[in-house]
């Protein structure tokens, strides 16, 4: 009797994974802030009764009516 031998190559693979979760976390921090809004308002009341009125208007030198704004194109509105 003969023997001869019959190789059966049965071929195998491994694939390891590697799993990677991200987990996206959001965070929505609040700030807050406060404006305080101051306003001033100047009154001229002139001398008074009988009292010094010169050449440059009650109250002094830098009192009275103040230029007004231009208006138009360059300015606010002609």
């Amino acid at each position: 009797m003969t023997t001869y031998e019959v190789p059966h190559i049965h071929p195998t693979h491994t694939t390891n994974v590697n799993n990677v979760m991200y987990q996206h976390k959001h965070y929505f921090p609040h700030t807050q802030s406060q404006v305080d809004s101051v306003s001033h308002q100047q009154f001229n009341c002139g001398g008074g009764p009988g009292g010094p009125v010169g050449p440059v208007g009650p109250g002094g030198p830098g009192f009275g009516p103040r230029p007004r704004p231009p208006f138009g194109p360059y300015g606010m509105g002609r």
